[in-house]
């Protein structure tokens, strides 16, 4: 099935001289079944002022592809960006980490495309740990309106980004996360340069069938 993904980031960081600065990033995508065709779109917001608009669409082969980039402010300029190949989108790298992790492996990488950022798709790098039966679920259910039979065993995972040219090793960010068999992630930490943030699933239930899928 396709998959469309809406998601919405909000941040207050505390400042050395006692003010707080409040970012917001909207990111929504639309990703085909058959992990060839994309489209995305972000807005990001720092202190209710409008900092960033983009949108974009990609596709994508084994012999590699295009991301276009498009700014929705200012001049509106379009940016194309060469996909190398076997590039993923976000939902056939996640797929094929999984397979890996249920075959045994423990690691695994590939250059990915998210559209979150013009720098154009980076190097992912994902070390899997040992497989967790239940995967804490009682521990999930504990923290209220989450499905617990939802969730089922998995992974723990570290995710290491780095720019496609990067010639360092240190990577841009990194994520240390628990990773569903159902494709659920929970227990995320993100690391960048000079901020971590936290994230932890509160909320999950299965969603009725649209009218347009009973017919």
């Amino acid at each position: 099935r396709d998959v469309a993904v809406t998601g919405v980031q909000t941040c207050a960081l505390p400042i050395c001289d006692d003010t707080t600065s409040a970012n917001e990033r909207i990111f929504t995508s639309w990703e085909s079944d058959d992990g060839t065709q994309y489209r995305f779109a972000v807005q990001t917001s720092k202190n209710g002022i409008l900092v960033e608009s983009v949108k974009g669409m990609a596709n994508v082969g084994k012999k590699g592809g295009e991301a276009v980039y498009e700014a929705t402010v200012e001049n509106g300029q379009k940016l194309k960006v060469p996909l190398p190949r076997d590039t993923f989108l976000p939902v056939a790298y996640q797929q094929a980490v999984l397979n890996r992790a249920a075959q045994g492996d423990v690691l695994f990488s590939g250059v990915v495309l998210n559209g979150s950022s013009t720098d154009g798709p980076r190097v992912l790098s994902t070390a899997i740990g040992p497989r967790e039966a239940d995967f804490k679920a009682a521990r999930a259910g504990e923290r209220g309106f989450v499905d617990p039979q939802l969730l089922g065993s998995g992974w723990p995972m570290s995710l290491a980004f780095f720019k496609l040219l990067q010639k360092s090793d240190s990577p841009v960010f990194e994520t240390v996360m628990r990773q569903h068999e159902s494709g659920v992630a929970d227990e995320i930490k993100q690391t960048f340069s000079d901020f971590a943030i936290a994230a932890h699933l509160t909320r999950l239930k299965r969603l009725p069938k649209p009218d347009c899928a009973r017919s």
